[in-house]
């Protein structure tokens, strides 16, 4: 939820420390973002003279903030006017967007509030200065092989928007390419498949035994060590690396910030991994690194186009 910035005083008032004998008091009382994530910040304490017994008014806080309030040793802290928040207090201060997040905290979950996409777990400011999921469509949930071993695989397409996408046939398509391979080769080409709003599209390997059904089946399985990405034509939209040993060689290879270690260690095992912020919660972090956008589920959760749609933002 939305909440709005403190009240802040005209800098004119906030330059007086006393009005007709009484202090002026304005010390004011208050995640995925793109690669410049904020730094997280503190109170700021001001300058002050430490005064005898109850103290002397505290001195102004440096930055933008305002006086001091009086305290018992005559320190004081510094108010908001743009410098960093108290990140863990509870409270929105200092050039907090949300509750203890954005700004220089860290970043906010969706439905918090944001001015910038850094501000964001999700890297995206959207409609009415609230925190939304990505802006593209994006590869969910992945597995390398389950019960029934290798070609036991899926990929897992996630629609963030509120209006159906459909996969123009034979422009998108899922192309992989080993740790050890050359080159890139399609695994699934679409053939005019249409994602709902907050819906997804299930891919599957031959010896997919899993629940939910496939909604299509792949060319090609997937290897445990590969690099996976979604295409439209030939740009990439979104891209992850698994791996075992995570030595991958040759040059080449698209991923997106760390490789995401693959949970099945080669074994016959039905684990995945799941873009956060997961399962009914959606799948929404995309910060342009797979090391902290996935997560290892175990067992692996697929969602198919039948599945409910995840709650909207």
């Amino acid at each position: 939820m939305r909440r709005s910035r403190p009240f802040s005083l005209p800098p004119l008032l906030l330059g007086l420390s006393w009005l007709g004998g009484c202090a002026l008091v304005a010390g004011l009382g208050d995640f995925e973002p793109d690669d410049d994530d904020g730094v997280a910040g503190s109170g700021e304490t001001s300058s002050s003279s430490i005064g005898p017994g109850g103290g002397q008014p505290g001195g102004a806080g440096p930055g933008s903030g305002g006086a001091g309030a009086v305290g018992g040793n005559g320190a004081s802290t510094g108010g908001a006017g743009g410098l960093p928040g108290n990140c863990d207090d509870g409270a929105m201060n200092g050039d907090e967007t949300g509750e203890d997040c954005g700004g220089s905290c860290p970043p906010c979950p969706i439905g918090e509030g944001c001015e910038v996409a850094k501000d964001c777990v999700t890297g995206v400011c959207g409609t009415g200065n609230l925190c939304a999921c990505s802006n593209h469509l994006v590869i969910s949930e992945l597995r390398t092989r389950g019960l029934n071993g290798a070609g036991d695989d899926f990929v897992e397409i996630y629609n963030p928007f509120s209006t159906p996408v459909t996969l123009t046939a034979d422009a998108w398509s899922i192309d992989g390419r080993s740790g050890t391979g050359a080159t890139y080769t399609p695994r699934w080409i679409s053939t005019g498949e249409t994602i709902a709003p907050y819906s997804h599209l299930l891919i599957v390997g031959a010896n997919y035994i899993s629940s939910p059904p496939g909604d299509a089946v792949f060319i090609a399985s997937i290897t445990d060590d590969a690099s996976v990405v979604l295409k439209n034509n030939t740009t990439t939209i979104d891209a992850v690396c698994i791996c075992i040993n995570c030595t991958f060689t040759g040059v080449g290879h698209i991923c997106e910030g760390a490789k995401v270690a693959n949970p099945t260690a080669g074994d016959d095992t039905d684990a995945s991994i799941e873009r956060k912020v997961g399962g009914a919660a959606g799948n929404c972090v995309d910060t342009g690194d797979n090391g902290n956008d996935f997560a290892a589920s175990m067992p692996a959760k697929p969602q198919n186009a039948d599945s409910p749609p995840t709650p909207t933002p």
